[in-house]
């Protein structure tokens, strides 16, 4: 994974004023717009796409987010792990639009 961290000396850890008055500060200044702007223009989104089959994992759905389009909003057993294992399944072998999401549950 590509990752970058900046910290700007002297700033708490919220601000609104990075150089000057109403930048954008923490959240929206010049290198987060940047940031914003790129992961929006990639067809595939931020992380290149999903893979073929992937799972995600949630122990509490009000802390947990989303991860390909899915979220958890109810556990059958609160607080417990919940799975959600995808993958995608050529139909009749070809490749998509005949693309099948299946989709095995746990605790949802």
């Amino acid at each position: 994974s590509d990752v970058t961290l900046t910290e700007l000396l002297g700033k708490e850890h919220w601000w609104w004023d990075t150089h000057k008055p109403n930048d954008g500060g923490a959240v929206n200044d010049a290198q987060m717009r940047d940031f914003y702007k790129d992961c929006l223009s990639r067809s595939t989104g931020a992380t290149g796409g999903l893979p073929a089959a992937w799972r995600f994992i949630v122990y509490n759905p009000a802390t947990a987010g989303a991860k390909g389009g899915l979220r958890v909003l109810q556990q059958s057993v609160p607080l417990r792990r919940s799975e959600v294992s995808v993958w995608f399944q050529p139909e009749g072998g070809s490749s998509p639009p005949g693309m099948a999401l299946l989709a095995e549950t746990a605790n949802v």
